[in-house]
């Protein structure tokens, strides 16, 4: 396996490369957050290679690959997709500390994240770090991670507070390709002129003006709100009481999608998606929807609905595409409790 960057390559192990896995592996920065990839000697490097190049091929062990930059070949780190024992699988990456702040971290998650996706059969892989390890939740984010637990867990063997996100391969129409490998890049789209990329994030009600331009940028989410519960205040009360479960997709300053998701410790429920006209048909719907869905199975909740227009047929069709059925035998019942809020038809 063969992957080029701009700055990067990423290739398989061979067993010269043990002096410089050795010394990468003795990083102060390397020593504090993953102590377990810390080799003392050259040997114990080679055996460690040995082991990871028998792996090559399989879907059931460690795919680990090492990091070369392209202009002199020097080995300053690795990239690698951990099975987790209960069929999902870890991102894992370092770079030695001498390089650290150049982007080759970013770089290379970025490129190796579609390749081991199609190498282990999935379509989604977590990030799992030390809540402190600061550097390695910044690759995480460029690389389209969205946070799916912040808190208390088990990490290397200790309860620690951790940072838990996901990573999910979204389908669209046109993909902006990685420099040099042909690879779809995850978190980026390609428009008419030029590539916009994105993340996908948490909502904050810092977001708030931005968000309520973007819905009323379609007749349809414009029709759906309400001078109550979609003002400034509204919004304020729906995120705190569910900080976890409603995220944006941004590029730059700009919010180009949203999605609510709440729950009342039973059931989940999704209000006003909506992705900007100009960025649609490019996945970031369904990778808003997958966030949504994951950070709702991290609270407990089994089961997530929505309310749809009836006589908005994208939409409608998008749900179906997303596995949301349609429920015929029950009546959706309203009743305002605010003379300002009308009860619909």
């Amino acid at each position: 396996m063969m992957i080029e960057t701009e700055r990067l390559m990423i290739r398989e192990f061979t067993l010269d490369m043990a002096g410089d896995v050795c010394r990468n592996s003795l990083d102060d920065d390397n020593r504090r957050f993953v102590p377990d990839e810390v080799f003392e000697t050259v040997e114990e490097a080679r055996n460690a290679i040995t082991f990871l190049m028998s792996q090559y091929g399989k879907t059931e062990g460690p795919l680990t690959y090492p990091v070369l930059t392209k202009k002199d070949g020097e080995n300053i780190g690795y990239v690698q997709a951990v099975p987790l024992g209960d069929g999902t699988w870890e991102i894992g990456y370092h770079i030695a500390q001498k390089h650290a702040g150049n982007g080759y971290a970013t770089e290379a998650v970025r490129a190796f994240l579609p390749v081991a996706a199609e190498m282990i059969g999935t379509d989604s892989i977590f990030g799992i770090c030390l809540f402190d390890n600061a550097a390695s939740i910044r690759v995480l984010n460029k690389c389209g991670f969205v946070s799916v637990f912040e808190g208390i867990g088990e990490y290397q063997g200790e309860t620690r507070e951790i940072y838990r996100s996901i990573w999910k391969r979204c389908p669209a129409d046109e993909t902006a390709e990685t420099a040099g490998d042909g690879i779809a890049s995850v978190g980026a789209i390609k428009g008419k002129e030029k590539t916009v990329e994105y993340t996908i994030r948490k909502v904050t009600i810092e977001d708030y003006d931005r968000i309520f331009a973007l819905w009323n940028s379609t007749e349809q989410s414009r029709r759906a709100l309400n001078p109550v519960d979609d003002s400034h205040e509204g919004i304020r009360r729906y995120l705190e009481r569910n900080p976890n479960t409603c995220f944006a997709a941004v590029s730059g300053e700009r919010i180009i999608g949203v999605i609510l998701t709440g729950h009342d410790g039973r059931r989940g429920m999704i209000h006003h998606m909506c992705v900007h006209p100009d960025f649609r048909r490019n996945g970031i719907a369904a990778c808003l929807v997958t966030a949504a869905e994951e950070a709702l199975k991290t609270e407990g909740i089994q089961k997530v609905f929505g309310v749809v227009f009836t006589d908005n047929e994208p939409a409608n069709a998008f749900w179906e595409k997303q596995g949301y059925s349609l429920r015929t035998n029950l009546n959706y019942r309203n009743k305002s409790l605010n003379a300002e809020i009308p009860t619909g038809e």
